[in-house]
């Protein structure tokens, strides 16, 4: 009997600390972290502050979510035998202009070097002329790619653009964009909030080269 008391106790012990491990939630979903289905934020056109409503851009199959400025962007899914695109379409200034957008683009290749030639077969597929950036003064359109590409589309109205390329969880991926030159002062600062939301679906991270 002088060892009844102590096996019960230990036995109890054990017990609790199963509740306990039992009991602690489980690691909470990155996406579970998100923007609401809309928020209030700040956009500066001229330097000028002015408040913006963005609305939460999470549709399935798509491996990002960010938020768009209400009613500025269309968003449109492109899927083919070469990869995926997710293209946002400007809306502002109640019309629609499909040639000012920017894009997300997940070629079905892998590796970095076949990334490279993906997106410089994309660029002359649409007719764009590349352009020189190895100046050394020059800021690069984004500091977390691994690499990028500018270029000029000289067609009706002359439009300029970048590719930035990077890879997310062994999956390389360019973010395009093309932008008529009478629309960049509009369209950046809305790209800046859509890049600045911008999030990966399955870690919540934000945009970075390889991650």
């Amino acid at each position: 009997m002088k060892y009844l008391l102590p096996v019960l106790l230990l036995l109890l012990g054990c017990a609790e600390g199963s509740s306990a491990e039992t009991d602690t939630p489980a690691p909470q979903d990155p996406t579970d972290a998100g923007l609401p289905a809309t928020v209030t934020d700040t956009m500066f056109v001229e330097g000028t502050a002015q408040p913006v409503t963005l609305r939460r851009y999470d549709a399935p199959g798509i491996p990002f979510t960010t938020a768009l400025p209400d009613g500025d962007f269309r968003p449109a899914v492109l899927d083919g035998t070469g990869g995926q695109e997710v293209r946002f379409i400007a809306a502002f200034g109640q019309a629609e202009q499909p040639d000012a957008y920017v894009a997300f683009l997940f070629p079905a290749v892998e590796g970095a070097g076949a990334l490279h030639r993906a997106v410089q077969d994309t660029l002359a597929a649409r007719g764009w002329q590349p352009t020189e950036h190895d100046d050394p003064e020059r800021t690069a359109p984004c500091p977390w790619a691994d690499g990028y590409h500018t270029y000029r589309d000289e067609g009706e109205v002359l439009s300029t653009g970048y590719a930035c390329l990077g890879e997310h969880g062994g999956q390389p991926f360019a973010l395009i964009t093309h932008v008529p030159v009478p629309y960049s002062e509009g369209f950046g600062p809305r790209l800046a909030l859509l890049l600045e939301h911008f999030r990966w679906r399955d870690t919540g991270a934000p945009l970075a080269g390889r991650s």
